[in-house]
């Protein structure tokens, strides 16, 4: 390296790269070009998408960009039969030849090698073009290492680094005042109490540990609790015969007596609204 340098040639690192193939290229830009909106032989089927079964009777397929008919070729894949297309393809497969059916132009296509090899990488999942290089070297555009630079080395430290902070000045002052209103203390400070609440609830006797809702002394905290006096709710008697479903036959009412019942008023009768009945399904 150094006797290349001497000579004042150039290294195998630092020799240019190749340059790129020119007939590469070409061909790497001039599919994308290509549209399927172009015709070459300016005539092109304008019918849009339509089902082409809608002309299986007529002469035509369609209609161009000009409004002339797409006539139908009388020769092709359409015109044969399924022998005679076997026998044109086995003619193809040996001459080399790749033929695909135009049907909405009504017209054979022969597909080139350059085609041929777009439609198989497509198929197998890679990228279409060949010369598409996928993985390229990598070019270290920027360096990784930073350079340093001399305009700041001397400069002095600013004096607000030697000075006690501001923030932490006015965190100690409201510690203090804090402090000084009893609503933390020195246990609180040190970390032996992780929250005021417990320090509270400690003095106060009151824990969070659960506690049964019904302690069986129900009575006499009505008895010492504040408020008026609890004074229980008179008892409903038990039914009788007569609000049974299947009464005796003394409680059940004849019909005189249903008579009579049915002339009082409902407060005057011997059990109000309740009329006797007898259910023997029960």
């Amino acid at each position: 390296k150094a006797e290349t340098e001497e000579a004042g040639g150039t290294t195998p690192d630092d020799a240019a790269p190749p340059p790129p193939d020119p007939i590469a290229a070409a061909y790497l830009h001039a599919d994308d070009l290509s549209s399927d909106d172009e015709d070459e032989n300016g005539v092109q089927n304008r019918i849009g998408r339509v089902p082409l079964h809608w002309y299986d009777e007529y002469d035509h397929i369609g209609y161009d960009m000009t409004g002339s008919k797409v006539i139908k070729s009388a020769t092709g894949s359409a015109a044969e039969d399924a022998l005679d297309r076997a026998l044109r393809n086995e003619d193809d497969r040996a001459e080399g030849k790749f033929v695909v059916r135009d049907a909405l132009n009504a017209r054979d296509v022969v597909l080139t090698d350059r085609q041929v090899e777009l439609i198989r990488r497509v198929q197998m999942g890679a990228y279409a073009h060949p010369e598409h290089e996928a993985h390229p070297d990598y070019v270290d555009y920027y360096s990784g290492v930073p350079e340093k630079s001399g305009l700041n080395s001397g400069a002095h430290p600013p004096k607000a680094r030697f000075q006690p902070s501001r923030r932490e000045k006015m965190q100690v002052r409201r510690l203090l005042h804090r402090l000084k209103c009893g609503s933390i203390t020195m246990d609180f400070l040190t970390g032996r109490v992780r929250d005021m609440n417990d320090l509270v609830k400690r003095r106060d006797g009151t824990t969070d540990e659960p506690f049964l809702l019904w302690k069986g002394d129900e009575e006499d905290e009505l008895a010492n609790r504040k408020g008026p006096q609890h004074i229980a709710a008179p008892k409903v008697p038990p039914p009788g015969h007569a609000e049974s479903y299947v009464p005796p036959e003394e409680y059940l009412p004849t019909e005189q007596e249903r008579k009579e019942w049915d002339d009082m008023e409902p407060k005057d009768r011997p059990h109000g609204l309740l009329v006797p009945k007898r259910f023997d399904n029960l």
